[in-house]
């Protein structure tokens, strides 16, 4: 994966289609929040303040409910494509491991694939 592909075209699994919906940021928030854990989207709409809405906000949740409602799916963690997207944003290595939990020197390996 190179690191000139908008990270849009890198989102793996349901992230891809959270950032073709809504956009990078609510595929980032998604994958920050929820990464590595299973959801389930209701049919209609996520209750008013649920974590999901709440954190990529009612309309990009509003959109996967519609896209995905009464499925249960697996959220990947994205560390990749979460870096990325964060060191564009002007935030750090360091900053980013702590984010992600990982480490510096895997951040930077990250960020130079």
């Amino acid at each position: 994966m190179s690191a000139a592909l908008e990270p849009a075209a890198a989102w793996p699994g349901i992230l891809r289609t959270a950032a073709d919906l809504s956009g990078d940021d609510a595929a980032l928030a998604l994958a920050l929040e929820f990464g590595g854990q299973t959801i389930y989207f209701p049919k209609g709409a996520f209750r008013h303040g649920h974590p999901v809405s709440v954190s990529m906000g009612r309309a990009a949740a509003d959109a996967l409910c519609r896209s995905f409602g009464g499925e249960r799916l697996y959220i990947p963690r994205a560390r990749p494509q979460c870096a990325r997207l964060l060191s564009r944003e002007g935030i750090g290595p360091r900053v980013i491991a702590a984010r992600l939990g990982t480490s510096v020197r895997t951040v930077l390996r990250y960020l130079s694939l």
